[in-house]
């Protein structure tokens, strides 16, 4: 219960700077202790606890359980370490855009299919798939660019190495 209710005011504030940025004309986003409410002129939705960010996290830490054991080397442990805490604020950060992406299709569907087509297609199809879509994606994007600055750092140190040992003078 805790970290729900910790973790809706971090998505609702995101939640409602997001929606701002992209223009979407939202009349309000209230953040109560079991949901978050957004309201707009043509849709409302409640946002509960399988939408809150909490399944991202636990996606991306079974993900992560599994790709640093296999790279240990790669990194030390104290960048794994880093690497760990940038992945949490990089999956709840996606979880929001996903919550806002999900809303604004939303809100394009019902503008121009209707109520009932439009949510129907949102909520059936959209919110039931798009999620784990999302998050493997993301899982990808972020592991292969934690590989990618893990070699060009492991590239640089070789590189300033080779140089400090062959002196031209």
């Amino acid at each position: 219960k805790y970290i729900w209710e910790e973790m809706v005011k971090v998505l609702g504030a995101s939640t409602n700077a997001l929606l701002a940025i992209t223009g979407n004309e939202v009349v309000k986003v209230t953040v109560m202790p079991k949901s978050m409410a957004v309201l707009h002129p043509l849709m409302g939705v409640s946002v509960g606890h399988g939408c809150g960010g909490f399944d991202s996290l636990l996606f991306f830490f079974s993900a992560f359980s599994i790709f640093a054991p296999l790279n240990w080397e790669m990194m030390k442990a104290r960048y794994w370490f880093l690497s760990l805490i940038v992945g949490c604020f990089f999956f709840l950060g996606l979880n929001a855009i996903r919550l806002i992406a999900l809303f604004s299709v939303g809100v394009m569907a019902v503008h121009y299919l209707g109520p009932e087509i439009g949510l129907k297609i949102v909520f059936e199809v959209f919110h039931i798939h798009a999620g784990y879509i999302f998050y493997g994606l993301g899982l990808i994007a972020y592991f292969q660019t934690l590989r990618s600055l893990a070699l060009r750092k492991s590239l640089i140190t070789t590189a300033n190495f080779l140089v400090a040992q062959n002196p031209t003078t």
